[in-house]
């Protein structure tokens, strides 16, 4: 993804988002809920693991593409909020969706 930024007298000049960004200090990301913030004008949830290390992901439910900031930390992924229990996130994507138990994963 590509930034722009447009001045009247210059050509547009172009910033990659694929850089270091400081996206939160370690203070701000609670253990027990998820932390949702905007970076470069996208959504972004950070939150901790069972071993307490910070996790950050797109804030969007693969499921239905609910903030995932508003649902919970679940063991090492998070739960959604809407419907509550629907998926659990990972780092990894979709680990579990209740509709397809028994089925393979959703790729």
């Amino acid at each position: 993804m590509v930034l722009r930024f447009v001045w009247p007298d210059r050509p547009p000049v172009k910033y990659l988002q694929n850089v270091w960004y400081v996206a939160a200090w370690d203070t701000e990301v609670p253990a027990d809920r998820p932390f949702g913030r905007m970076l470069l004008g996208e959504p972004v949830v950070f939150f901790r693991d069972t071993a307490g290390a910070v996790h950050a992901l797109a804030d969007q439910c693969p499921h239905r593409f609910a903030p995932l900031s508003k649902g919970r930390v679940k063991g090492d992924g998070l739960e959604c909020g809407y419907p509550p229990r629907a998926v659990s996130v990972q780092s990894n994507g979709c680990i579990r969706v209740p509709r397809l138990v028994g089925r393979d994963r959703p790729e």
